[in-house]
């Protein structure tokens, strides 16, 4: 994977991954480059093609640390209401939250907190299941993408 140098008004300097640096005319691209941007590089002898690199992607199957998106979703679908995928995730106060009302809330209202917890839960563990890389439901507490 390349990585984009240095963008002028007429060109593009690209570093690949051999170390060598190729600069580029700018009217190749059909996007707008921008500096840092991680870029797949083709040459053959009369055609260049420069595609951009998703960088939340690129950052999902790069990271050995990025939590399970599944092991999320369903920990929201069936333990959501004690808050565990949220524990999961690093959503420490949010979890908190959730485990005491199901369990206090849920004794002074004869479990009527803790149907809407579960309801909770139940949403969230949805929303993430559901979620492409790039939307806050595919992150955990540190902004990290969650790994499909």
């Amino acid at each position: 994977m390349a990585k984009i140098i240095n963008v002028t008004a007429d060109t593009v300097s690209i570093g690949l991954d051999d170390g060598s640096l190729k600069d580029v005319p700018r009217n190749v691209f059909n996007f707008e480059p921008v500096i840092g941007d991680q870029v797949d590089y083709f040459e053959s002898a009369d055609h260049v093609v420069i595609n951009k690199v998703n960088n939340v992607q690129a950052q999902v199957i790069n990271n050995p640390d990025a939590k399970s998106k599944l092991a999320a979703g369903l920990l929201g679908i069936f333990l959501g209401e004690l808050g565990i995928h949220n524990f999961y995730l690093g959503f420490t106060t949010k979890a908190l939250i959730q485990l005491l009302v199901t369990i206090i809330g849920g004794v002074f209202t004869l479990g009527l907190a803790s149907f809407g917890m579960w309801v909770w839960g139940l949403v969230e563990g949805i929303m993430i299941l559901s979620s492409k890389p790039g939307n806050k439901w595919h992150q955990d507490a540190t902004g990290l993408e969650l790994n499909d």
